[in-house]
């Protein structure tokens, strides 16, 4: 309405838009400003976000304890399962994965000290002689790299081929890791590999031993 049709207007009736005016103004404007965020507002934090985590081109791997994180997973039957996976690393360049189904009857069976003592004695390994839980870790710019496969299955018989395997990837975070894993397979009729995301921005927090 324009300034002078409301001047024509009666005084209760001016009033009567006055306040339609001043609520709406309530409704629009200060209710988003107490409550919650602008959408341009959550835009700028998530992308201030992910480049931060992108640009941590300083990411430095620990080899003094052990990276740990839990997982939901859903069985063929729809039940939900726990699963706990164990990342150690070596100053040699090794990485050894270890997938946990039950981590409390695992905890008991393995201290502190003995998880030391893995440690210690995996740093002294040059050669990997088990590729399902151990392999070479790719660091770089704060991005990791890891790939391991199942020597044993038809596909991968040949070694200098793999054509089968699973890929975790991600980068590191102060001193946790946010990993997501792929499964990898050749496929024949596409003549390329075929990749399935099994899990995404898996965050891992790391234990130091002391």
């Amino acid at each position: 309405m324009k300034t002078f049709d409301l001047i024509l207007l009666s005084g209760s009736e001016q009033a009567k838009m006055l306040v339609m005016v001043l609520f709406s103004i309530a409704l629009f404007v200060l209710v988003p400003l107490l409550f919650g965020k602008k959408p341009n507002e959550e835009i700028s934090s998530k992308l201030e976000e992910d480049k931060k985590t992108k640009n941590n081109t300083n990411g430095k791997i620990r080899t003094d304890g052990y990276y740990i994180s839990k997982y939901e997973a859903l069985t063929e039957f729809n039940e939900i399962i726990l699963i706990h996976f164990f990342i150690i690393f070596t100053k040699n360049g090794l990485v050894g994965l270890l997938e946990i189904e039950d981590y409390d009857e695992w905890r008991m069976n393995n201290s502190d000290e003995d998880i030391k003592e893995l440690i210690l004695e995996s740093s002294k390994i040059t050669e990997i002689k088990n590729p399902q839980i151990s392999a070479k870790y790719k660091l770089k710019d704060g991005q990791i790299r890891m790939k391991f496969f199942d020597p044993d299955d038809y596909s991968n018989s040949d070694l200098e081929n793999i054509l089968n395997y699973d890929k975790w990837y991600g980068s590191i975070i102060n001193n946790a890791l946010v990993l997501s894993f792929d499964k990898a397979y050749f496929n024949d009729a596409l003549q390329d590999y075929v990749v399935e995301n099994q899990i995404k921005n898996l965050k891992f927090q790391f234990k130091q031993l002391n």
